[in-house]
């Protein structure tokens, strides 16, 4: 019984010795990954970054057969009434399959300026006759109020019960669809549907990225949030939107405004070609990011409200 007891006041003693010695040694090791971590941008910011760089990589044409497209892809900018971009979508499918992907969504004012983004997230399901993996990226372009109205909805499914009217992949503004989509995938997948998808907000990436509990309307319409993060992806928009109209085919009303005016931003992208969007932009990037001024954010002050009234 003696024994027994000793051996067990050893084994205690030895746990102790143990714990205090990880607090004593991995302490400064575990502080030093903290710091770390500090060093590397959020998530959410993160994923602004990424749209930033899909809409870059969207609308340059890296070949002469992807011209006619871009020329397309600037048109449906120009004319629409905002933009939801997934950077990554990853899709896999063996009869079963299953979505996943985040998002940002971005109104326009009637000056046509952009707003900040609202957090998305893609999920669904699909069954079929599909086989492979896809890693990809996508774009909408909302071309009407009513198509901004049903993506700011809590939930939206894509396909038949959609509410708004989704042309398939690689439609044009003369299609008088409420929402566009147009998308790049590498990899290997057959039968690309949208049927099933389901778009959802992401509350908890919004509260984290404006540091309040706001939704898609304030992000979107009154635009009473701002988060300079976000000055460089609403630069580049700027920059290929510059030119267009903020009415669509899609409505039925007749008022417009140049999206040129909300424009101030150089020919070149924000993000330099060797940019790491796993890192801080503002320390790969020691310059003002575009369209802003030092000390200042690039929200221009006579941004209005977008009006959905149709």
């Amino acid at each position: 019984m003696a024994l027994k007891s000793f051996s067990s006041r050893i084994s205690s003693l030895l746990a102790l010795s143990l714990l205090l010695w990880g607090t004593t040694v991995l302490s400064p090791a575990w502080a030093a990954s903290n710091d770390d971590d500090d060093d590397d941008i959020t998530d959410q910011q993160s994923v602004v970054d990424k749209a930033a760089l899909t809409v870059q990589d969207f609308f340059v044409a890296s070949r002469g057969d992807d011209k006619n497209n871009v020329a397309d892809l600037r048109k449906n900018l120009q004319n629409s009434k905002g933009i939801m971009i997934c950077p990554s979508v990853f899709r896999l499918s063996l009869v079963f399959g299953g979505t996943d992907g985040n998002c940002v969504l971005l109104a326009r004012d009637a000056k046509g300026s952009w707003s900040d983004p609202a957090f998305y997230t893609l999920s669904g399901g699909s069954f079929g006759l599909q086989l492979g993996v896809q890693d990809s990226q996508a774009i909408f372009f909302i071309m009407s109020r009513k198509g901004l109205r049903d993506l700011m909805d809590h939930q939206m499914h894509m396909g038949a019960d959609a509410s708004a009217s989704l042309a398939s992949m690689g439609g044009s503004s003369e299609t008088g669809s409420d929402i566009i989509a147009q998308q790049k995938a590498k990899g290997l997948f057959a039968g690309v549907s949208l049927k099933g998808v389901k778009l959802g907000i992401d509350s908890g990436s919004n509260h984290s990225y404006y540091h309040q509990q706001v939704g898609p309307e304030d992000i979107l319409i009154t635009m009473r949030v701002n988060n300079p993060g976000a000055d460089p992806l609403r630069a580049i928009l700027n920059k290929y939107s510059a030119g267009g109209s903020t009415s669509s085919s899609a409505d039925d009303d007749s008022t417009s405004s140049s999206g040129g005016e909300a424009s101030s931003t150089p020919s070149s992208g924000p993000y330099p070609d060797n940019y790491d969007p796993e890192k801080s932009y503002s320390r790969q990037v020691k310059t003002t990011p575009l369209g802003t001024s030092k000390g200042k954010s690039s929200h221009s002050s006579t941004k209005q409200p977008v009006n959905l009234k149709p």
